[in-house]
């Protein structure tokens, strides 16, 4: 990422941060998220969804900078403009029953 583009993504990001909208948004997801865990946890197969949910976020931060690149390309890109190809995205998985069987596939 150039120094510039790394300017204006760090701009937009301070941007976002002080938007009271954006702050609600934020607030209203952590509490879906936190709705969500009890459920969760309470899945047989709870502990082989924790090993595929650190395996992901290992490979994510092992990424980080190639995703953080992308995004900073294609979110200043003008609206409508055409984008390279989407990164091909692995399906949602709705519990840790199918992340457990999702995680034998390949990322």
């Amino acid at each position: 990422m150039s120094d510039a583009t790394r300017k204006a993504f760090d701009e937009r990001v301070e941007r976002a941060l002080g938007d009271p909208a954006m702050q609600r948004v934020l607030a209203d997801g952590q509490d879906y998220v936190q709705e969500l865990i009890g459920p969760a946890r309470a899945e047989p197969d709870w502990p082989a969804a924790l090993d595929e949910i650190s395996r992901v976020r290992l490979a994510t931060l092992a990424h980080l900078d190639r995703y953080v690149d992308e995004f900073a390309t294609t979110s200043s890109a003008p609206a409508g403009a055409p984008s390279s190809p989407p990164t091909p995205r692995r399906p949602a998985v709705t519990s840790p029953v199918r992340r457990a069987s999702a995680a034998s596939s390949s990322w």
